[in-house]
């Protein structure tokens, strides 16, 4: 049938189907090269990418811990067993570190043994029946044998959320 149907078909309808035949195949060709190689760009583009941005998500957490740290620093200072200040005033500086700044939910003061002394938190309504023992926990572990600690990622609601601890020194150590 096909035989039929080409015999009927003029000789240069014939070479002029041959000749774009023959003109399709390299480009076919070089179309197929040209998709694998953009492939493979955009997937070395797409880890270098990603390379970057974690390199970037790491200073900037980074920085923020270290930031974080700072403060807490600060509150250490005034937990001072030599600085005298009155429990009230000590709370109340806890309460304008943690309202000020969205970056603290909740910060807790333990004694050597672990049990708190002062807490705050964002959310909740604390009273002093409420203040837990964290001797046995392994933050406290870690901060006793380390002096820091930095807690696991927990997300809360969309939002990152970690734990630090650092220890309060006095002047003899």
């Amino acid at each position: 049938m096909l035989i039929r149907v080409l015999s009927k078909v003029r000789l240069h309808t014939k070479f002029i189907l041959l000749l774009i035949c023959g003109a399709l195949i390299p480009l076919v060709i070089v179309v197929a090269v040209t998709q694998v190689r953009f492939q493979s760009t955009l997937r070395t583009d797409a880890s270098k990418l990603g390379q970057q941005l974690a390199a970037t998500a790491s200073a900037e957490i980074k920085s923020f811990i270290v930031s974080q740290l700072r403060i807490l620093d600060n509150i250490a200072a005034i937990y001072q067993p030599e600085f005298p200040i009155e429990s009230e005033t000590a709370e109340q500086l806890l309460e304008n570190v943690l309202f000020r700044s969205d970056n603290f939910s909740d910060i807790t003061v333990v004694d050597v043994q672990g049990s708190e002394i002062a807490r705050k938190n964002r959310r909740l309504v604390l009273s002093e029946d409420d203040r837990q023992e964290l001797g046995t926990t392994a933050g406290f572990a870690s901060v006793k044998e380390n002096g820091i600690y930095v807690g696991p990622i927990i997300v809360e609601s969309g939002r990152p959320f970690f734990v630090f601890g650092i220890q309060i020194l006095n002047a003899r150590g």
